[in-house]
């Protein structure tokens, strides 16, 4: 970078960190705004735009390909890069462990960071999360947990990590990416040059975005699939235990393996995983399969995939042929320990123990790692009780795919959900947790959506809608779900839709209703 003159896109935290580092690095650093009052602390670096010696942009993620400066960059011949691909060219010998997908991002990079600290490794969780990749690595961290949007993935290059996993993927954020394909393309990356390609076994696209590696179910393990649930627990199936683990290997094998390197236990080497190149795309195949349901996200089950990639599941998910000798299996943890509750979590969990065992950690460190891990608020959070009635606030789930995991963690659920849509259809999500519904109560731009779908597939559950005048929309919703709600029910915040219609953020939306909750048990009492 010594020498280079790179224009830094966007001057907010992961702004204000790469001009640091590339300050650092010698180079000859600008930085650039679409709002001018944030480019005041910057002095005679901010600029209007690219200059005539510009040779470099490295934007923040939150610029769109489609953004006119980046536009011109790119007619110009200049190459833009993101924050993490920077990060990533700075990095000497730190271990990267990736973790992407639409949901469950931020609780599973919390996981594998409180286990890490658990095996006593150097360790930070980074990237979307809030620190900034660059800040990790100027740090000196041995290990980052690094937690990628598909905002950050599609500028990526030259990302090899060490462990990859793309947890899930349902129709999100197509404002900025255009379609569901393109999404897809982007999360994909995360899995180019990784040296372990860690998959889950029940989402579709997951599966077939991995292209084979090491797969993890909320069922019993097998074959490829080495983590999943068994007796109460989270077990792992060590590699030697069923032959068809071995075989899956030699399938995806692209290079013959090193034999004097020295194998992590839980680890594949190079050699045993599947290999793409930059220029691969999400295509789809010349004749494709006929298509299962859809999930409850609403999105139908993908027909894509890496281009390149070996394809070990083409007749479905991750393979389970074959006796698997339970006395081999690892016991990791309980599930009653894994917080926050729900499968959906328990998923997370499997996830992150596998990219910690990926780097070598002992299942003892998985164990005390999950146990120690504190949930991030807004997910799937205990905020109060009132008259043996308990109010979780999950307001981060902020699409259809979100919610469906929380609501399926419990039995009998008064449902606040509402707001923007974007299009998304709730549908298969209602019909879906119909069962479950105790009463739903709406608010929101889209409500009218949420009342319909709920007539279709519940039509004996009670409906409670509030209007845009309510002073305090989220107080009302909370006494119009008390009124509904009997002893033992669970009230849950679960919008499956964005805030930005009646709230500054999800952030806000669940600050409101933690507060509104207060209230309540204060009134109660």
């Amino acid at each position: 970078m010594r020498g280079r003159r790179v224009l830094v896109a966007g001057a907010g935290v992961t702004g204000r960190s790469t001009v640091a580092a590339l300050r650092e690095l010698g180079a000859h650093v600008t930085i650039t705004d679409g709002r001018p009052e944030a480019l005041a602390e910057f002095g005679e670096l901010a600029r209007p735009g690219l200059s005539d010696d510009t040779d470099l942009v490295v934007t923040s993620p939150g610029w769109k390909p489609t953004s006119p400066l980046l536009v011109d960059a790119a007619a110009r011949g200049i190459e833009v890069i993101g924050e993490v691909e920077l990060a990533w060219r700075m990095t000497a010998d730190q271990a990267w462990l990736a973790v992407t997908g639409t949901d469950g991002k931020t609780t599973t990079v919390g996981m594998l960071e409180s286990i890490l600290l658990a095996a006593g490794a150097k360790a930070i969780a980074c990237g979307n999360v809030g620190l900034p990749v660059v800040d990790a690595v100027r740090a000196g961290y041995e290990v980052l947990a690094v937690e990628l949007s598909s905002y950050q993935l599609h500028w990526q290059q030259s990302l090899a990590v060490d462990a990859a996993v793309v947890l899930n993927l349902a129709e999100d954020h197509l404002e900025w990416h255009g379609t569901i394909e393109e999404y897809a393309t982007a999360k994909a990356k995360v899995y180019r040059d990784a040296k372990t390609r860690i998959f889950n076994a029940d989402d579709e696209w997951s599966t077939r975005l991995s292209g084979g590696g090491t797969g993890f179910t909320v069922h019993e393990p097998g074959g490829d699939n080495r983590y999943g649930v068994h007796d109460g627990w989270l077990v792992e199936l060590p590699s030697h235990s069923t032959a068809e683990h071995s075989a899956a290997v030699v399938r995806g094998q692209h290079t013959a393996p090193d034999p004097n390197a020295a194998a992590i236990p839980g680890q594949q080497t190079a050699a045993e995983t599947p290999r793409n190149h930059p220029e691969e795309t999400l295509k789809s195949p010349q004749n494709p399969p006929e298509q299962p349901p859809p999930d409850p996200g609403g999105v139908p089950a993908p027909v894509y995939r890496v281009e390149g990639a070996e394809q070990d599941h083409e007749d479905g998910l991750g393979t389970t042929e074959g006796a698997v000798d339970n006395s081999a299996l690892i016991r990791l943890c309980p599930v009653d320990e894994v917080r926050p509750s729900g499968m959906h979590n328990v998923s997370n969990a499997l996830a992150a123990a596998a990219l910690a065992r990926a780097y070598g950690v002992s299942p003892e460190a998985v164990r005390q790692g999950l146990r120690n891990y504190q949930p991030q608020p807004h997910r799937v959070q205990l905020v109060g009780e009132v008259d043996g009635v308990r109010f979780v606030n999950d307001s981060k789930a902020t699409n259809t795919h979100a919610a469906h995991g929380s609501l399926t963690a419990y039995e009998h659920i008064v449902w606040i959900a509402g707001g923007l849509l974007h299009g998304a259809d709730v549908d298969d999500l209602v019909a879906s947790v119909s069962g479950r519904l105790r009463g739903v109560v709406l608010l929101g731009a889209d409500q009218d959506v949420f009342a319909q779908a709920v007539r279709r597939h519940a039509p004996e559950v009670p409906v409670m809608r509030l209007g845009s005048g309510d002073d305090d929309p989220m107080t009302a919703a909370v006494r119009a779900a008390r009124d509904l709600a009997r002893p033992g029910d669970v009230v849950l915040l679960a919008p499956a839709a964005k805030s930005h219609d009646m709230f500054a953020s999800y952030v806000h939306r669940g600050e409101a209703f933690a507060a509104a909750v207060t209230k309540a048990v204060q009134a109660s009492a």
